[in-house]
């Protein structure tokens, strides 16, 4: 795997607010190690000393590959400053970006065409979703969606991801309450994200990977 100046590296460190994600860059390349832009914490500099380790993805065109390395000492140059990383052992290549799933449960609304003799008009489809990646995801709703494409919103914490999708299939389970012991039927529905732009699909990626970690630390992956 080849990296160059310029590629996005997210580091996933420990905090006082729990697992947090941290976007930064590789500034230049050694033989030993490579250097990345330091990354800021509510506006400040983090202190990360010497020795430590962390752990981080770097986001390439054809997938993400993550790492483990060593914090070897920080620089500063021109007033900015930097950390200088050991080169991993090893580079993990994670998945192709568009097939990186993650099994979570977000709110999401689904705008679907209808038509009747006289007019035409959206129709509100609110559920959750089941799974997430970059290239789609898998709902579930009350309401059945009868159409080929529709307009998906996701909400991802103080986000709002507004895309379009292909339905590609779709179909009903039953569902029991614990507590009444009562069915109820659901419909879930797999969509394919359309015309997707590249700023969306890296937040999606980011939301992602940053829930992934969260559950590694806490043991549940």
């Amino acid at each position: 795997m080849k990296i160059q100046e310029g590629d996005p590296v997210i580091l996933m460190l420990n905090t006082n607010d729990g697992v947090k994600e941290f976007r930064s860059r590789i500034l230049k390349i050694y033989i030993s190690g490579f250097v990345i832009a330091e990354p800021l914490y509510m506006g400040r500099p983090l202190d990360l000393p010497a020795g430590q380790r962390v752990e981080g993805y770097i986001m390439k065109k054809d997938a993400i590959y993550g790492f483990s390395s060593l914090i070897r000492y920080g620089e500063t140059e021109e007033g900015k400053k930097s950390i200088i990383l050991s080169w991993p052992e090893e580079w993990q290549r994670i998945q192709r970006r568009n097939d990186v799933r993650l099994e979570i449960r977000i709110p999401i609304e689904v705008w679907v065409e209808e038509k009747t003799d006289e007019r035409t008009y959206m129709r509100l489809v609110e559920g959750t979703t089941r799974d997430l990646s970059a290239g789609g995801v898998k709902i579930e709703t009350k309401e059945k969606i009868n159409a080929e494409q529709v307009l998906v919103n996701l909400f991802f914490q103080e986000e709002k991801i507004t895309v379009p999708a292909q339905v590609l299939r779709s179909g009903t389970y039953i569902a029991v309450d614990p507590r009444t012991k009562k069915t109820k039927m659901f419909y879930w529905t797999s969509l394919k994200f359309l015309a997707i732009q590249e700023e969306k699909k890296q937040q999606i990626l980011r939301f992602i990977f940053q829930k992934q970690q969260e559950l590694r630390f806490k043991g549940l992956i």
